[in-house]
């Protein structure tokens, strides 16, 4: 930290990318960490530095793509405006066309399971199919490696936006269910980020790669957390339709904790809850409302294993009031 201090002490605009890269690394670092605020502040100052130089597009473009996925991964923690564009891989190969077709299908029975006039989920979740997709065994061997780097970001920032933009706000009718709905937005945009994460880390995991993306989802699980308890109770929770998915949501969460983690009883009691009022009564049931979501093979073995603890095992001692009585 001193040497790269020392050194933009005395390169004025002409920083070297070497302490670009090191002050990016920084950021990356306080986010596998958990310390925001410090990844916060590594960000502007890695933002401060590139618009001294020129810009993010001077800089060599794996250098371009390392500060910048670094700077989204800040953006979709602490809902904060994506500072640089896409770096896109150029003159990749075509997807299949089965593929795409297999996204757009997926996406469009996903946006069903929202209120009506909301076709912008479409944009979104295609995205998102798209690369639980390309990630899955089927096809993750015929993709061009480019371009499912390229739709990393390209999900990324959109899950980025989206929570920034609210675009529901402007399709969602006026009424006694307006917030009901609204809440069940916000979640859903909460829970966009920790998918694209699940994405990266099921795909390291079945590589034997490292596995570093789970603290991104402390912010994201705080902010659906904080949406629920705002609302006074679970009775004031979204109903019906609305609840699919704070499920999906809320599934995403508790998938994305590790057994030990501190988060997982209370995202596990939440889902519990959830399931508890949409009347899910088996596992096929649960599997079934899933599978209208942005999915992993991943995620869907997970489902089996979720359900077993949900079903067999307590509610969190500090949430006694999410019980599972009606399912046990």
């Amino acid at each position: 930290m001193r040497i790269i201090k020392d050194t933009l002490g005395v390169a004025g605009n002409d920083v070297p990318q070497s302490i670009i890269f090191a002050v990016s690394l920084l950021a990356f670092g306080c986010s596998i960490d958990g310390d925001w605020d410090q990844a916060r502040g590594h960000v502007e100052a890695l933002q401060r530095i590139i618009d001294s130089c020129g810009g993010v597009h001077t800089l060599d473009f794996e250098l371009q793509r390392t500060v910048t996925w670094t700077a989204y991964r800040v953006s979709a923690a602490l809902r904060l405006p994506p500072i640089f564009p896409i770096p896109r891989f150029l003159n990749v190969g075509p997807s299949p066309l089965a593929f795409l077709d297999d996204a757009q299908i997926r996406a469009w029975r996903t946006v069903k399971r929202f209120p009506k006039d909301s076709s912008f989920v479409f944009d979104i979740v295609v995205r998102l199919h798209q690369l639980g997709l390309a990630t899955s065994a089927e096809w993750y061997g015929e993709m061009d490696q480019r371009a499912l780097s390229n739709m990393y970001f390209e999900a990324l920032e959109c899950t980025v936006v989206a929570q920034l933009d609210e675009p529901w706000s402007a399709t969602i009718a006026a009424g006694a269910q307006r917030q009901e709905a609204a809440t069940m937005f916000k979640i859903w945009a909460a829970g966009l980020p920790v998918f694209v994460c699940g994405t990266i880390r099921h795909v390291r995991s079945r590589l034997g790669m490292i596995i570093v993306e789970r603290r991104i989802c402390d912010p994201l699980l705080a902010r659906v957390r904080d949406l629920l308890d705002s609302l006074g109770g679970y009775h004031a929770w979204p109903r019906g339709k609305n609840l699919e998915p704070v499920l999906a949501t809320l599934f995403y969460c508790v998938e994305s904790c590790e057994s030990i983690d501190a988060w997982r009883p209370w995202c596990m009691d939440a889902l519990r809850k959830v399931v508890e009022m949409l009347k899910i009564k088996s596992v096929d049931e649960f599997k079934k409302v899933l599978d209208h979501f942005p999915s992993t093979n991943e995620y869907r073995n997970a489902a089996d294993e979720i359900w077993r603890e949900m079903t067999q095992g307590g509610s969190a001692a500090s949430t006694p009031s999410l019980t599972f009585s009606t399912l046990q």
